[in-house]
């Protein structure tokens, strides 16, 4: 429990975005079409309002940007498994070589690159009743591709 504990605290330091002091409402982009938080199904897609209203609904993906000092945007995806049963969460857009920073199943694992699902998009599977982190750096010009 102590080295868990440990490598969150290390990660929260280590993350702007895990860091901020201000509410974020997701009308700030800090890369083009890019909100600071957007929350999303494991398909990678936004949640619709239906999905949001679904009492059933056990998984939930949150995504967090904001600008590094390196001119680029760190963004991090938080998957929530609530089921009794592995999903694989895909991740949105950008960001194409996301790694793992913390995944609670396994919490030995880290700083491992999210292989890619068979459609080539970045995917992780994460646990029943698990939390994993993800993260990825984009340049600050470049935002979702639709």
């Amino acid at each position: 429990m102590l080295r868990v504990v440990s490598r969150l605290l290390e990660l929260r330091s280590q993350l702007p975005v895990l860091i901020e002091n201000r509410f974020v409402h997701g009308r700030s982009q800090p890369a083009p079409g890019l909100p600071d938080i957007a929350w999303f199904g494991p398909d990678g897609n936004e949640l619709n309002s239906d999905q949001w209203a679904n009492p059933e609904e056990r998984t939930l993906a949150l995504r967090r940007a904001t600008h590094t000092a390196q001119e680029e945007v760190e963004v991090i995806l938080l998957c929530l498994n609530a089921t009794h049963e592995d999903v694989v969460f895909r991740t949105p857009a950008p960001g194409e070589d996301w790694r793992l920073l913390f995944d609670s199943a396994a919490p030995d694992l880290e700083d491992d690159p999210v292989p890619a699902d068979e459609e080539g998009r970045p995917a992780y599977k994460v646990a029943a009743h698990s939390v994993a982190l993800l993260a990825a750096a984009v340049p600050k010009d470049e935002g979702p591709s639709q």
